[in-house]
């Protein structure tokens, strides 16, 4: 027997990961560890309106919804919620089951009026930003039930060389720049940056990176005469815990968020700031450097990197009855 239940009713729900592993665990693999911090442990992890489809006992497919519920003083995402992981195993597909997943979460998320569309991907601790390419071929199933594709966004790379600079570019700044890694007592002078300058994204980003413990390691400091002007984000191969975990590879490293003051967003302070935010992964031990979920893509093209991974974007906008 066929039956669709709330993730909340569902006693194997940390374990789903594996049913996803059965059919991609060599083009992108879930660990437990990354379903933990990016589902389980996730505020925003709705499990009322996640469903699991089981036949008889065992589960064949799930759906696996956000939707904003935290308090954040500076930034939220209340109008969007997120298909975070959806699958549905192979020998059952075209068999309405998927269908069945998205509209049992859509009907309940209709009932949070605030709520204007769902997207694939792209929350703010995502697996995914979006569709990727090489999954192409489940595009019409979202197209079908209404979903439109917006702008998707890239991943991009560069691979170190031995004794090459990865950056051929010298970019010169009318002002020189002094840079140096974050402590914890530079939390609220990077949140002051931020909020001075509308990156009300990063506010909460950085925010919520020192509330977790973070100790400043992994932010990269830019000044020009003793004033922060901008700061990079860093994730050393020591310390990925990334989406980049899918290709298991410990010697990747990546540039995250970034914040650069208004005044200073010209005049190549911005490449000046990666470039040095690129040699300080490089220096612990990184021989791999990933740019995750950008559409700035002519920029990071200028410090070195190749788009090799796309996502396509899908967003459906929720209507209900009364409109």
């Amino acid at each position: 027997m066929l039956q669709y239940i709330p993730f909340k009713d569902y006693k194997g729900g940390k374990h789903l990961y594996r049913l996803w592993n059965r059919e991609f665990n060599r083009s992108y693999p879930i660990s437990s560890t990354l379903f933990k911090e990016r589902i389980l442990d996730d505020v925003n992890f709705d499990k009322e309106n996640s469903y699991i489809a089981l036949y008889e006992t065992m589960p064949i497919g799930f759906i696996l919804i956000k939707r904003w519920q935290q308090e954040a003083l500076f930034y939220s995402e209340t109008k969007t919620a997120t298909i975070s992981l959806f699958y549905v195993q192979k020998d059952v597909r075209n068999m309405g089951i998927g269908k069945e997943l998205l509209n049992l979460a859509i009907q309940g998320l209709k009932d949070y009026a605030y709520i204007e569309k769902i997207q694939l991907g792209n929350d703010l601790s995502n697996l995914f930003s979006g569709l990727p390419s090489d999954l192409n071929k489940y595009a019409p199933f979202f197209m079908n039930q209404n979903f439109k594709q917006e702008e998707g966004f890239v991943d991009m790379i560069q691979i170190v060389k031995k004794g090459v600079d990865p950056i051929a570019n010298q970019f010169e700044t009318p002002k020189n720049v002094d840079f140096r890694i974050a402590t914890e007592e530079d939390k609220e002078m990077i949140l002051k940056l931020c909020i001075n300058n509308d990156l009300l994204r990063q506010t909460y980003i950085i925010k919520k990176y020192f509330e977790s413990g973070g100790s400043g390691r992994r932010i990269v400091l830019a000044y020009v005469e003793d004033q922060l002007i901008g700061f990079v984000r860093i994730y050393d191969s020591k310390h990925n815990s990334i989406r980049v975990n899918f290709f298991l590879d410990k010697s990747v490293g990546s540039l995250g968020v970034m914040g650069i003051d208004k005044e200073f967003l010209g005049q190549n302070y911005p490449e000046k700031i990666c470039q040095e935010a690129i040699h300080y992964v490089i220096r612990r031990g990184s021989k791999k450097i990933m740019i995750e979920q950008t559409q700035n893509v002519e920029f990071y093209k200028k410090l070195g990197f190749k788009a090799f991974k796309y996502y396509m974007r899908f967003v459906k906008y929720l209507t209900r009855p009364e409109e």
